[in-house]
């Protein structure tokens, strides 16, 4: 048996992000963010999508550094 996948709507994104609808909605209108599907009229995210979406938001900073640079003389 296949799994199928699971969305969240924009308003699910919105909490996961602790952002606005709004925010969303821009984002989409700007081509940015996760990728979407429209199912009718409605708006949907795959999660799987949104973890991608994620993962390539990572900063390239590595844990701690800020507290290297701080202990680092100027």
């Amino acid at each position: 048996m296949t799994e199928h996948p699971v969305y969240l709507t924009q308003r699910d994104l919105a909490a996961r992000f602790r952002l606005s609808v709004r925010t969303i909605e821009r984002w989409r209108a700007d081509d940015y963010g996760p990728a979407w599907i429209t199912i009718g009229r409605s708006i949907r995210y795959s999660v799987s999508d949104v973890l991608a979406w994620e993962a390539g938001q990572r900063s390239a900073r590595s844990p701690g550094a800020s507290e290297i640079d701080a202990k680092t003389p100027q």
